[in-house]
């Protein structure tokens, strides 16, 4: 698991690179891996640009000491520019400030252009292998058209000697063929290897997305298989309790735990069975009550004004029949009827066969 930084990471990087995501994709982790390139690639320059500014002081040449000490300045701004995500930027100025440098060191050769100073310009093919460190590949071919237009410039218009001249005039393919050639063949093979790494960085990135892809779907198919399990258990629970209603039986309950998609239609169900039982209840109670009024009324009739029996009904009505007892001196035996918790079934109330 990538964390913001890792944590062998060295303290130079958390410095001078822009900080990982957490949980970063293929792609941001080759960015950050080319912000550490830039980075490495930035202080190398400006390391090896003491040498020259430490032989400018030996030299007593202030001005070159001063175009170096601007050097190392532009590559430590350069450096900040990578820290802050702008690899491009950091590039561009460091690529100018490189060619600018390599260049001016060349014009400034005491006695003018000689050969053996104009050979120097030889480096400015590092700049291919350092430019793709910030940008695109195909960048190198830009830059290598750059490096030969400035050797031409250099070498027709800048200050050279005689010796050199002479050889400008009389065999310009010899001189600048090997130059040429050289910027050339390296942005050629730099962009053939830079292309091919960034194909296979492509490929990798396409395979880890279709790894998380298939991840998704693995997660995305067992979330299907846990939810229809839910949806079948809670569907078993609920056709039973309803069948069990339908046969009469409203103290059912859907029982279902509350992660259940179906719980909120249990809950309501179970309540809706609730209000059905109370009113049955009810119901059954009201026929008690009017079952013991008419035979009161006929026990009054048939039986000896003296004794009367009749069934306790277990509601208020028994208190109506003992203060009536207690007015017309009548006395009333109370008989404690078998337990019917509910009427007999209604038809609609008969027994449902599956």
């Amino acid at each position: 698991m990538y964390q913001t930084q890792a944590p062998t990471e060295h303290w130079w990087f958390r410095l001078t690179t822009p900080k990982l995501a957490l949980n970063p994709t293929f792609a941001q982790k080759e960015a950050s891996r080319r912000s550490q390139v830039a980075s490495l690639t930035i202080s190398s320059i400006t390391v090896f640009s003491f040498f020259p500014f430490f032989q400018a002081l030996i030299q007593g040449n202030s001005v070159f000491a001063i175009t170096m000490v601007i050097t190392i300045l532009v590559n430590i701004f350069a450096l900040y520019l990578n820290s802050q995500d702008q690899l491009r930027l950091a590039g561009l100025i460091t690529l100018f400030f490189l060619l600018s440098g390599l260049t001016l060191t060349v014009l400034k050769t005491p006695g003018g252009l000689s050969f053996q100073s104009w050979r120097s310009l030889d480096l400015l093919a590092e700049d291919l292998v350092v430019v793709v460190a910030f940008l695109p590949a195909i960048s190198v071919f830009g830059v290598a058209c750059i490096n030969i237009l400035l050797i031409l410039l250099v070498s027709y218009f800048g200050p050279h000697s005689s010796d050199f001249a002479h050889l400008l005039a009389s065999s310009p393919y010899l001189l600048f063929y090997p130059p040429i050639s050289l910027n050339a063949y390296i942005s050629m093979l730099t962009f053939i290897w830079v292309q091919s790494y960034a194909r296979a960085v492509k490929e990798l990135d396409q395979s880890e997305a279709l790894v998380a892809a298939q991840k998704s779907r693995q997660a995305t198919l067992e979330e299907i298989n846990q939810l229809n399990q839910q949806l079948n258990e809670g569907i078993s629970v609920l056709q039973g309790t309803l069948g069990a209603a339908a046969n009469g039986d409203f103290m059912a309950r859907a029982e279902l735990l509350q992660e259940n998609r179906l719980w909120h239609l249990a809950r309501s169900l179970n309540l809706l069975l609730s209000r059905l039982a109370s009113i049955r209840q009810q119901q059954h109670n009201a026929q008690i009550t009017e079952h013991t009024i008419q035979a009161f009324a006929e026990l009054i009739e048939r039986s000896p004004q003296e004794n009367v029996t009749v069934p306790l009904t277990g509601t208020s009505l028994d208190r109506v029949f003992l203060a009536l007892s207690r007015r017309s001196g009548i006395t009333i035996h109370a008989q404690i009827p078998k337990q019917t918790p509910f009427p007999p079934r209604s038809p609609i109330n008969k027994p449902v066969t599956p």
